[in-house]
């Protein structure tokens, strides 16, 4: 098996502050490479974001967190160069797990395969329906004031979706109207009156801003529906990083929607 590339190798054992290097190869070492990688470690434990970081996140996520934190991030670590990808949760947990990805950003529950997760949003659902329909404008709706049959939801392999289905007790062999790729499309498709739709709480601002036909009700049900988490590899060596990442992405999100 490969090493991951920020799994660190040495020839021998050496020590550094409680950490143990070690390679089972009993080869020669050359003391200037050594010292060179011990420094490269020390300078990223004092500055744990200021080189190559790799984070992927999924689509119902990426587009309403990404304008909120990415400002911040550059603000707070300018020596640090992302590289960000967005696809769907279980092709994250396996980057992340083979080691091509540093970290991702999933919504939970999900099945992590053994990673690590760390929490750092958590938000309900708010069902969103044209003006038009008899229940729209609650301040809060019951899942069974739902029309089930004019519900509009994500393609399957959204894990928004299954959050929806488990929020609502609504079984996943239900028939839906319309299924689509993005909240975007849902959002343009309850517009044009075919059906409603639930988005999560962080996407209200973008979804509904320019659709004033548009009415929300929070989705009175017990929560929080989903929560959003950085994940990672147990032995990911970049952990002091991800705290980090994990402080600034809750600070900003609670500064963001915060009550006017």
């Amino acid at each position: 098996m490969e090493p991951h590339a920020d799994d660190i190798q040495f020839a021998g054992d050496y020590r550094l502050d409680g950490i143990i290097l070690h390679n089972h190869q009993n080869e020669g070492v050359d003391i200037d490479d050594v010292g060179i990688d011990i420094q490269k470690l020390v300078e990223n434990q004092s500055d744990p974001l200021s080189s190559n970081l790799s984070i992927g996140i999924i689509p119902t996520v990426s587009p309403y967190f990404l304008p909120i934190v990415l400002p911040k991030i550059k603000k707070a670590y300018p020596n640090l160069t992302l590289r960000i990808e967005e696809s769907q949760s279980n092709i994250l947990v396996n980057k992340v797990k083979n080691g091509e990805l540093n970290m991702a950003i999933l919504a939970l529950p999900y099945n992590l395969e053994g990673l690590t997760s760390l929490k750092f949003w958590e938000e309900d659902f708010y069902w969103i329906a044209h003006h038009e329909n008899k229940n729209a404008g609650k301040q809060e709706i019951r899942a069974t004031q739902l029309e089930h049959s004019e519900l509009m939801l994500l393609d399957d392999g959204h894990c928004l979706k299954d959050h929806i289905l488990d929020a609502c007790k609504i079984s996943g062999d239900s028939k839906h109207v319309v299924k689509a790729s993005s909240l975007a499309t849902l959002v343009q498709l309850v517009k044009g009156n075919m059906g409603s739709t639930l988005v999560p709480h962080m996407a209200l601002g973008q979804l509904l801003s320019s659709n004033k036909d548009l009415l929300k009700s929070h989705l009175n049900e017990p929560g929080p529906h989903r929560e959003i988490s950085l994940i990672m590899r147990p032995t990911y060596s970049g952990m002091p990083g991800a705290e980090l990442l994990k402080t600034l992405f809750t600070n900003s999100l609670n500064l963001h929607f915060k009550p006017k």
